[in-house]
């Protein structure tokens, strides 16, 4: 793996690493702003999965001081780190649509 290839150190997730690496190997992102583009994408990645297991433990919903139910802040997050995620992911002009996880299947979009 060459020095763009590899991920950078501040990346806290394995699956965030190998995002990384697959983007990178399969499409030719070697300019400072688009590996930095990249390296958001995959800070949202960790963001979001970390949102999701606090959803997980503790569920979409919790009380507040009076007992009252109100949605979890992990929910928000959650809706915000993919958002970010997906926003990136265009930014670098790949498409979206068929990721499900971000790890398999990313392309180009289509010009024209």
């Amino acid at each position: 793996m060459n020095t763009l290839q590899h991920p950078p150190d501040d990346l806290q997730s394995e699956e965030a690493k190998e995002f990384w690496a697959a983007i990178v190997s399969e499409w030719k992102i070697d300019n400072p702003a688009s590996r930095r583009v990249l390296l958001t994408a995959c800070e949202c990645l960790d963001t979001m999965r970390q949102a999701q297991k606090e959803i997980e433990e503790f569920g979409l919903v919790t009380l507040d001081r009076f007992g009252q139910k109100k949605p979890s802040p992990a929910a928000a997050v959650l809706r915000d780190a993919r958002a970010q995620l997906l926003q990136n992911i265009r930014a670098l002009d790949l498409d979206p649509k068929e990721i499900k996880d971000p790890v398999p299947a990313v392309r180009r979009r289509k010009r024209g």
